[in-house]
């Protein structure tokens, strides 16, 4: 039996049987909004990092991919109508900002797009985590969601970080000076921080960065420990069901065993009543024929 959970992505809630072996691989097989998700917000980074191709001002790019990952976060996440009409017009409104201020020098233009990034990766960072608390089941959507808010995180403290250093360049040592449109090795540090490597070639010099810097580190720490004991326990408890019900099938099977099936097939230790009769009535004639013939003639 075919179930749907709360998601409406099917469950399979039947004893395994042989066609376990592909329903398990419909079950891992994700669709293609997380790992498009994932692979934007790693993206997000690498451009980052190194910056854009062929002079492409970072911002725009930026804008672009943030306004990629509301789309296909409302759509993953199912997130209802009205709710993602407004963040996707706004993730718009921001690559419209970021595109007619692109080569300005406007460092408070700068701020409030930036300012908005960060609400809306942390808007999609929310939703992914909380469709992936909802899933009852190991599947590809659930691995890759997994991926794209570990991912999101690392994001998400980076615009912080870029944000902060836009304000205050003496918030890092040595001084990080963010340029409108360049690129920044804060978002680097984000993901040291996240992952705890540390290497402190950038250190937070700031009493905000420093916390700043601490509480990514415990959300690196437990969001990993917690995502890995929840698929251990989905696991787990997927196996028990399955065999559970494995074990009532066959207990079925075998009660229903006993007797004759429907489609004539199985044994049966009594012989059916017309055959009894036939051998009765033959047994009969037998006797007849003997008293009329003693002798066999």
């Amino acid at each position: 039996m075919v179930t749907h959970d709360a998601d409406g992505h099917r469950d399979q809630a039947s004893a395994p049987t042989e066609g376990d072996a592909t329903s398990l691989e419909e079950r891992l097989k994700p669709g293609w909004e997380l790992p498009a998700i994932a692979a934007l917000y790693f993206s997000l980074f690498v451009l980052r990092d190194a910056g854009p191709p062929n002079g492409l001002d970072f911002d725009v790019a930026r804008g672009i991919i943030v306004l990629g990952i509301i789309v296909l976060t409302v759509r993953a996440a199912r997130i209802p109508t009205q709710a993602g009409a407004i963040h996707i017009a706004l993730a718009a409104m921001v690559l419209v900002i970021d595109i007619v201020s692109a080569g300005a020098d406007a460092s408070w233009v700068d701020v409030i797009t930036k300012g908005l990034s960060v609400y809306l990766v942390g808007y999609s960072t929310i939703a992914l985590l909380v469709f992936l608390l909802r899933r009852r089941r190991i599947s590809g959507d659930a691995i890759f969601g997994a991926a794209a808010v570990y991912l999101s995180i690392g994001i998400l403290f980076g615009l912080i970080y870029t944000l902060i250093g836009t304000i205050d360049p003496e918030a890092f040592d040595p001084p990080q000076t963010v340029v409108p449109g360049s690129p920044s090795q804060l978002y680097y540090f984000s993901y040291v921080t996240l992952t705890t490597l540390g290497f402190g070639d950038i250190q937070p010099a700031a009493s905000i960065t420093r916390v700043l810097a601490a509480l990514e580190a415990i959300v690196g720490v437990v969001l990993l420990a917690a995502l890995v004991g929840r698929f251990v326990g989905m696991l787990v408890s997927q196996a028990s069901e399955e065999n559970i019900m494995k074990r009532l099938d066959q207990a079925v099977s075998a009660i229903g065993g006993n007797g004759p099936r429907a489609d004539g097939e199985g044994t049966s230790d009594r012989e059916p009543a017309d055959e009894r009769v036939d051998d009765a009535d033959a047994g009969d004639d037998g006797r007849a024929d003997t008293e009329a013939h003693p002798d066999g003639l």
